[in-house]
Order: C-alpha cells, then sequence, then structure tokens
C-alpha cells in the first residue's frame, strides 16, 4: 500500500487533473462548435446515434492519447532517465513496482475515459436543443440506460488495457516517443472502428484483440523485467 501511495504522488495528480480539464474544454469546445457548423442540417438522425459517432470518433481516441502521454511521462521516462535504478536499487523488487505502474496507468486510462465521456455526453445533451447534432433534443435521463452505461465501461476497460501495449513498446525501446506514437495508432483504428463485418473479425471482436495484446505483452514484460538493460 505504500508503494501504491508513493507511486500514485509520482503522478502528480494535480497535473493530471489540470490536464484532464484542459483536454475535456477543449473536446467540449471544438464539439460544440462541429454541432453548429452544419448550416441547421441535422448530422444524425438522433443524439443516440451521434453520441455514439462522437464517443468512437473524437472523446475515446482523446482519452487513448491522454493515458499514453501520462504512461509515457510517469513510467518511460525513468526507464531513459535510468533514475528507476535507484529505486530499485533500495530493494523494491522489479516486477512489484512495474505492476504497481501499470496498475495506476490503466486506471488511469480507464477513469479518464469513464469521466471525460459522462461529461462531454452531459454537456451535449443539454445543449442539444442548441445544436444541430440531430432533429430531435434527449434528457440526460433518458440516455442514460443500462446499456449505455455498460458500453461505457466496456470501452472504457478496452482503453485502459490496450493502453498497456503502448506502454510496453515504449519500455522495450526506452523511448516515450514510441509510447505516444502508439497510443495515437490505436485512437485513429479506434476512430475508424476498424473491422470486418460478416465475420469473426467484427469491430467488437478486433478490439478484444487489441486488450489481449495488451495483457500478452504486460505479462511478457513483468516476466522479463529483470533482463531489461538499465
Amino acid at each position: 500500500m505504500n508503494l501504491l501511495r508513493m507511486e500514485w504522488v509520482k503522478f502528480k495528480p494535480g497535473k493530471i487533473l489540470l490536464t484532464f480539464l484542459l483536454f475535456n474544454g477543449a473536446a467540449f469546445l471544438m464539439l460544440y462548435a462541429l454541432g453548429m457548423s452544419t448550416g441547421g442540417m441535422a448530422m444524425f438522425p438522433d443524439m443516440k446515434v451521434a453520441i455514439r459517432e462522437i464517443n468512437n470518433s473524437i472523446v475515446w481516441p482523446g482519452c487513448f492519447i491522454f493515458a499514453g502521454v501520462w504512461g509515457a511521462k510517469i513510467f518511460i521516462q525513468e526507464f531513459r532517465n535510468k533514475t528507476i535504478t535507484t529505486i530499485w536499487a533500495s530493494g523494491i523488487h522489479r516486477s512489484r513496482l512495474a505492476a504497481v505502474k501499470l496498475i495506476l496507468i490503466s486506471a488511469l486510462g480507464i477513469l479518464a475515459t469513464v469521466l471525460s465521456t459522462l461529461l462531454q455526453n452531459s454537456l451535449l445533451l443539454l445543449l442539444s436543443p442548441y445544436t444541430y447534432y440531430a432533429e430531435q433534443p434527449m434528457s440526460i435521463v433518458s440516455h442514460m440506460s443500462v446499456a449505455y452505461m455498460g458500453a461505457v465501461g466496456w470501452s472504457a476497460l478496452c482503453i485502459g488495457l490496450t493502453v498497456l501495449l503502448a506502454v510496453a513498446l515504449g519500455i522495450r525501446s526506452f523511448s516515450t516517443t514510441v509510447t505516444i506514437v502508439a497510443a495515437m495508432a490505436f485512437g485513429v483504428i479506434w476512430a475508424f472502428q476498424l473491422g470486418f463485418p460478416g465475420t469473426y473479425f467484427n469491430v467488437e471482436s478486433v478490439r478484444l484483440l487489441f486488450v489481449l495484446a495488451g495483457l500478452f505483452s504486460t505479462g511478457f514484460l513483468m516476466r522479463h523485467i529483470h533482463r531489461l538493460d538499465l
């Protein structure tokens, strides 16, 4: 528990919160401008479709990048600067420290995704009478269904676990850039909703494959972390 608390302090929660607010502020301004740019023509048949497409194409890819940047800043940077060797020299087991860091990065991705989604979707629904995303506005209460919350939770879990693959790639190459670029690439793939309809590799299956790749890469990293040349 002390190690978890120590690593959480190193995550600089104040800066994370500030970055989170700036990210969501910028995202909301962009979405509001987008909703006013159609010249009075509805972009989607209804707000449920609008929310789903906005989440997949803008909000959730942004959460990939958010988690990837902080994962690179907190974890990869310690490897690249070799400051993590000082911590390991104090007697803390490598795999234990790495596990705590990876858990925090994954939790950050999940939490950021859930909070960003609920915040952005609520604001869009509140302003739906004044934008042109759909012909008919929708209230927040009518949209917050069990199916919706399940979709948000599943997507947050996918993002939180897939971002671990980006972190693992960055650790293997000792590069923060690799982690950030990988997170951006995963975000783009998510936004394009890559999949092959009518086959076993539909959109959800492809996303599940990325989740499994994230878990596999994490397990491989934990198994071989003592071999990393620092």
